[in-house]
């Protein structure tokens, strides 16, 4: 038990989205939430652990330019 678990890094993850909710910008389409921190930190703070649904997304690639795609 000694162990250091490493945190899953939603950007990471290939159920993060960008929600577009001005109060709740991230969004966990496992966990079904919109959060105004990383849903990682929200499943932490209500359970006590870390996300066990992180699911890496294909090619390893982080979340980047949601706002540029969007207002093209």
């Amino acid at each position: 038990m000694g162990g250091c678990m490493e945190r899953a890094d939603c950007t990471r993850c290939s159920y993060f989205h960008i929600t577009w909710v001005t109060g709740a910008p991230y969004g966990c389409s496992a966990w079904g939430i919109k959060s105004p921190q990383h849903p990682q930190n929200a499943v932490y703070a209500s359970s006590g652990i870390q996300c066990q649904l992180f699911k890496p997304r294909s090619g390893g690639s982080r979340v980047q330019g949601a706002v540029s795609n969007k207002m093209k």
